[in-house]
């Protein structure tokens, strides 16, 4: 089976998630690393069963699913 690529943000939120290895929050990733998992990067990742996200509060909430930590494994192997 072909996997679709990710575009430069969603593989940038991926390794972010991987790193952290925990849930994070919109505000938590702006501080990080400069900007938010929303929109259409969002839910090409929640499409693809690689990220969780749920409505915490005024923010949204993401999380490797583990397809997601599959697909980070298979990238750098």
């Amino acid at each position: 089976m072909t996997e679709k690529r990710l575009g430069h943000k969603q593989t940038a939120a991926m390794f972010t998630l991987m790193r952290m290895a925990r849930a994070m929050s919109n505000p938590e990733l702006k501080k990080l690393v400069g900007f938010t998992i929303d929109g259409d990067v969002r839910k090409g990742l929640n499409d693809a069963k690689l990220v969780d996200s749920r409505k915490v509060g005024r923010s949204y909430t993401h999380e490797l699913t583990d397809d997601g930590w599959a697909w980070c494994d298979r990238e750098l192997a």
